[in-house]
């Protein structure tokens, strides 16, 4: 549980993601970036970590199983990311569920989100998206 209110500490700080284990990792950066860059970049460094992240929907999601993450919070979580949490055992908190996660405009679907609409595995999506970023 500290694991879980220093990352809020974090977000509440300004930064979009972190992942508190033997290591901290923190990022600015939106969307699925900073997960990406660290599974490419360090593929165990998220292993057994606790996750915050201001928004999960099923990409972000996806991608965070195939880091095996233990623990995730976040103040925004989709139901099909939901599912995958459920999916690969991956305990986690939310403040609000919503059915989809939107694009920055605000006037649609989020492109990730739309991408990782037919992927099933975390190794799928991890081809996917580690490619597109």
């Amino acid at each position: 549980m500290c694991k879980i209110k220093d990352g809020k500490e974090k977000l509440k700080q300004g930064y979009t993601f972190a992942a508190l284990g033997k290591e901290i990792y923190i990022s600015t950066e939106r969307g699925i970036k900073p997960i990406v860059e660290l599974l490419r970049n360090k593929p165990d460094a998220l292993k057994d970590t606790v996750v915050c992240d201001k928004v999960i929907g099923k990409a972000a999601a996806l991608l965070l199983a195939y880091g095996e993450i233990k623990e995730l919070y976040t103040p925004v979580l989709s139901r099909p990311a939901e599912a995958i949490l459920k999916k690969y055992h991956i305990q986690y908190q939310y403040d609000r569920l919503v059915d989809r996660i939107k694009n920055r405009a605000g006037d649609g679907l989020c492109p990730m989100e739309t991408m990782a609409m037919d992927l099933q595995t975390a190794e799928e999506a991890f081809a996917v998206f580690s490619e597109k970023i």
